[in-house]
């Protein structure tokens, strides 16, 4: 009960098909008009959403290809094909959207990879030439060291250094006891550094950093290293019972902060001696003196 005819059709006409039986009974079908669509549609831009370059975040996520076409109806498929394997998405408003998954863009190793995208349109006709773009995978973090700061120190904003120049793009990012701060950056080869922009209060600190590249990988934390700012004078005092003697050697005595260094000074001589405060807050330093000069502990 089927039949088929190959003919050739112009776009407008109308086909009607006159069927006869051996009667001579005729019927005639309802007609059928044909468009003819011989015009190939064009994808006029592909890119991935996001940018050229996945960093080791992105690539935790779906990529988003984004293909722009021309001439292709809504409810076609955008065919994107990334190392031998296709991946689809609907056209709407001649614009597809193609994801590409996490697991398989974890798997790429850092390289530059080509992304090719191809469509029909309802007619069947292929657009004129697949259209491609690439992206590349920079997983890999810059390399660190182990920071350097005083071990102690007077300066509540102290210098850490970090060992080497920031390249271009990057920047770092300063802890104090493993909570990120503003920081400054100064460039000085090996001896680069990154100083705290707030005071830190006395006390002890664990100091460690990361380096963000220019691509937005972002390396571990480093190991750290300890400062211990003390910003507070210690205590110091003279307290030789008389300044009236009848040799000229004499041991300076006093008080003072346990473990601060004294330096026992002439007004003459300059300094005379140094001396540890002991553990008990007491000192005492042999020394030389000169009839009429003063005597002082710093």
């Amino acid at each position: 009960g089927e039949w088929s005819k190959a003919v050739t059709v112009v776009s407008g006409e109308t086909v009607t098909a006159v069927a006869t039986d051996a009667a001579t009974n005729s019927a005639t079908s309802a007609g059928i008009v044909y468009t003819v669509d011989a015009a190939a549609p064009v994808i006029t831009v592909v890119s991935v959403d996001g940018g050229s370059v996945l960093n080791s975040s992105e690539v935790a996520s779906n990529a988003s290809i984004v293909v722009t076409t021309t001439g292709v109806e809504d409810g076609q498929q955008v065919k994107v094909t990334l190392n031998s394997v296709e991946y689809s998405a609907t056209v709407a408003g001649n614009k597809a959207t193609v994801e590409i998954p996490s697991s398989v863009l974890s798997a790429l190793s850092d390289a530059s990879y080509n992304v090719t995208a191809a469509v029909s349109d309802a007619a069947g006709n292929a657009a004129t030439s697949t259209a491609s773009t690439s992206f590349t995978v920079d997983t890999t973090a810059t390399s660190t060291v182990t920071p350097v700061v005083a071990a102690i120190t007077n300066d509540n904003t102290p210098a850490v250094t970090i060992g080497k120049a920031l390249a271009t793009g990057e920047t770092a990012t300063l802890y104090v006891d493993g909570v990120a701060v503003a920081s400054t950056y100064a460039a000085s080869g090996s001896s680069s550094t990154v100083t705290p922009d707030i005071a830190l209060p006395d006390g002890s600190y664990q100091i460690t950093y990361t380096i963000t590249d220019a691509n937005g990988n972002v390396s571990a934390q480093t190991a750290a290293d300890t400062v211990l700012v003390d910003t507070v004078a210690p205590e110091v005092t003279i307290t030789s019972s008389t300044s009236t003697v009848n040799s000229t050697s004499q041991t300076v005595v006093g008080t003072g902060t346990p473990g601060a260094s004294v330096v026992v000074t002439s007004s003459t001589a300059g300094a005379l001696g140094t001396v540890t405060v002991g553990s008990n807050g007491e000192w005492s330093k042999a020394v030389t003196v000169v009839s009429g000069e003063t005597v002082t502990a710093v």
